[in-house]
């Protein structure tokens, strides 16, 4: 019986698997296994070596179809389909399924998050349709590094993981002795924005490096191709070819003629470069976006956060080696590839895959079932409705904490897809559409995921979307312990916001929600005492948000209140209409008032038309979002911040601003009443005439006043909300309730 490999293409502009899949083919057929590959009809497909015991088959779609239609179970053994997405692929899936075959799937990097952030919308429409049954009907999922199962979990898929990487056929590859330098760095792969070539292309203007030179080399859409070359043009860039694809003894050439290989690439399953310029002796230049920490371990090259800034120094770092010490890293990257990486290797671990699949071998190794966390630490699922970065305080608090809690508990993120979300590094990060129309499709993908995730706590932030009552739902029907943080979304302000919304909600999920969670965390006591006043007596505790001190630029110098900043979502509830009426009440000065911060646009433009009726309209800024440095540098230049809000469960800018050095100026509507007993702000009952006095006095300060209340406000924020100790506090809690019998 034979075993069928389906790709979509192996032409050769098609990229790894178009190499990866026919060679591995082949070595399968040396193997003893009897393979036919089916394939599209391409003008240029790879060369193969076919052979009595492995053949290749062209078939276009509707031959596909056929072809499927006449399939017979006691002549296959096994069908290996070798991507996801394509409907070409899907056909034998299903034809697999109608005839009682298995099958497994190797989606080739396609389930990557970088890859499910592009085009999200058909990968959606593609996922209902077709390809999520596709992948749970598979006996199991072949991965070709650690990262790449990783990222099928994060998706709730349950299959058995094959975690076997690409191999090369070593026997064509020379090993070359490289006496001199050519000065010579090569980029070898598709042209196609994922490879991060225009990052590429602005650290090398920038390094300036006369006496090297940049090859490029690869087939891709040449429309894309021309922007790349205009970018050079364009910015005088210097000493950067393209010089077009590469095959066979001219790529061999091609890499061994170089003294580094870099790929800058955004996502790769596995980057088959990688290990071809590693198997010549060039050591190699890659991004964290691929599964090569071993050119660390095994010091053949450097693997990288990507950014300008690393690419700059890697490149600097590596044309300052000496030619005897990348000869001495290339030494060892050939000696990486033929240990765990030939070709033999990887066919022999795939046939033993095959084996067990057919019931004729105990499990390899290699192969990963779901199970528990082993790593000693609480299991903990966060879920919070977005972390777009348009979503305010709750996705700030949820970046800066998932980066120190996730050395100190398991921690999964589970969150809605939007335009533009926030990056959690080194978080495992799961997006679902959480779309009101898929109740009952999210109900059946929630319990999926937590099944196959099975998270010791569910910690639910946020309140009033139905979505995070539905996912608390499904934890507590599992078993599975949840904590609450309602994130100010029981004030009192906002209770009377929308509030025949907020009664309906009530009574429809929201009181069962409130009742039935087990634990509550608040930000402030403040908080927790409403919670109570409304009639919840859950356990509760009471951590505080932090910020990370060390990403602030500290102010240097002071002087008397100039610039005043608002940093916050441009809304309603922030007040920024009574700080237009009070700056109306001060006597003529020359204030500058920053209002940085997104908002919906027609609000932003009631705002401005009140300044203008007020007749300050040239005193206030709109500048929409600050992120980053940019928001750390605002910070530094003003004078004065101004938070005059009418509900804050904590308010995050406040200790950004006091640990810059800034005086503080908010209401009784947040916790921060230690702006008056620490004399670094003031903290006031909110209304026009209150912050027109507070302002008042703020103004009357001098230089030497202002830095005494900016150095106190640093020593507080440093003493009792530092990120780190609020991690350390949550996983203390986290503790004690799994220890809560």
């Amino acid at each position: 019986m034979k075993i069928l490999h389906v790709v979509g293409s192996i032409d050769t502009s098609g990229g790894g698997p178009s190499r990866s899949v026919p060679q591995t083919c082949e070595y399968l057929s040396l193997e003893g296994e009897v393979v036919e590959l089916l394939t599209r009809p391409s003008a240029q497909p790879v060369k193969t070596n076919t052979s009595t015991t492995f053949q290749v088959s062209f078939h276009s779609l509707l031959d596909l179809v056929l072809y499927a239609f006449r399939l017979n179970k006691k002549e296959v053994a096994l069908i290996h389909l070798q991507h996801v997405w394509d409907p070409y692929i899907h056909i034998m899936a299903l034809a697999a399924r109608l005839k009682g075959i298995p099958y497994i799937i190797t989606p080739r990097g396609m389930l990557e998050p970088w890859i499910m952030q592009r085009h999200p919308r058909r990968k959606k429409i593609a996922m209902w349709l077709y390809q999520r049954r596709d992948m749970q009907k598979a006996v199991c999922i072949h991965a070709t590094c650690e990262a790449e199962k990783e990222s099928v979990r994060a998706l709730g898929f349950g299959n058995p993981v094959a975690i076997i990487p690409n191999g090369i056929d070593l026997s064509v590859v020379p090993c070359f002795e490289k006496p001199t330098s050519t000065k010579k760095i090569v980029f070898l792969s598709r042209i196609h924005p994922k490879k991060g070539i225009e990052l590429l292309l602005q650290s090398w203007q920038q390094l300036q490096l006369t006496d090297w030179t940049l090859e490029i080399a690869g087939e891709g859409d040449s429309a894309y191709q021309a922007q790349l070359e205009q970018q050079i043009i364009a910015n005088r860039i210097s000493n950067v070819h393209f010089v077009g694809a590469k095959y066979g003894t001219e790529k061999w050439d091609f890499l061994s003629s170089a003294d580094v290989m870099i790929l800058p690439t955004y996502s790769e399953n596995f980057g088959i470069v990688v290990a071809e310029a590693l198997a010549v002796g060039t050591p190699v230049i890659t991004t964290k976006g691929t599964p090569w920490q071993e050119l660390e371990t095994w010091n053949c090259g450097w693997w990288i956060d990507l950014s300008v800034t690393n690419l700059m120094q890697a490149i600097t770092t590596a044309t300052n080696c000496t030619q005897q010490e990348r000869l001495e890293m290339g030494q060892r990257g050939r000696k990486l590839i033929e240990q765990h990486y030939s070709i033999t290797m990887v066919a022999g671990k795939v046939k033993q895959l095959y084996e067990w699949v057919n019931h004729t071998t105990d499990e390899p190794d290699f192969v990963r079932e779901p199970h528990p966390s082993v790593t000693g630490h609480p299991k903990v699922l966060h879920f919070i409705t977005s972390i777009d970065k348009t979503a305010g305080g709750t996705t700030a608090y949820m970046q800066l904490l998932s980066a120190e809690l996730k050395p100190l508990v398991d921690l999964v993120v589970v969150t809605g897809l939007s335009p533009n979300p926030v990056y959690l590094e080194d978080v495992h990060v799961q997006f679902f559409d959480l779309s009101l129309n898929r109740w009952c499709s999210l109900a059946t993908e929630f319990r999926k995921f937590l099944e196959v995730s099975q998270p010791d706590i569910v910690h639910i932030n946020g309140i009033w979307e139905p979505q995070c009552w539905l996912f608390q739902q499904v934890a507590q029907g599992l078993g599975i312990k949840v904590v609450l943080s309602p994130h100010g979304m029981l004030e009192s302000y906002i209770l009377h916001r929308h509030s025949m919304k907020k009664k309906m909600a009530l009574a429809l999920y929201q009181r069962r929600a409130l009742r039935r969670v087990d634990y509550f965390h608040t930000t402030a006591q403040s908080e927790l005492d409403q919670v109570r006043k409304l009639g919840y007596t859950q356990p509760a505790v009471v951590i505080a948000n932090g910020i990370k001190t060390t990403d602030v630029l500290p102010k240097t110098e002071w002087k008397a209140v100039q610039n005043i900043l608002f940093l916050s979502r441009v809304h309603p509830k922030k007040g920024i209409d009574l700080l237009i009426e009070a700056v109306a009440q001060l006597p003529a000065t020359a204030l500058h008032i920053t209002i940085a911060g997104e908002g919906d646009a027609a609000y932003v433009e009631e705002l401005k038309r009140l300044a203008i009726q007020r007749k300050v309209a040239h005193q206030f800024h709109f500048i929409g979002g600050v992120y980053g440095k940019q928001k750390w540098e605002l910070y530094q230049r003003s004078d004065l911040f101004v938070l005059p809000t009418y509900s804050e469960n904590f308010g995050i800018v406040v200790p950004e601003a006091l640990y810059t050095g800034l005086p503080v100026l908010t209401t009784t509507g947040t916790p921060w009443q230690e702006l008056e007993t620490e004399k670094c702000g003031w903290w006031i009952e909110l209304n026009v005439a209150n912050l027109t006095n507070a302002l008042n006095e703020a103004l009357q300060l001098n230089a030497k006043e202002l830095k005494g209340m900016g150095m106190r406000g640093r020593q507080l924020v440093g003493e009792k909300y530092e990120i780190k100790e609020v991690a350390k506090e949550m996983k203390e809690f986290y503790t004690e309730v799994l220890n809560e019998k």
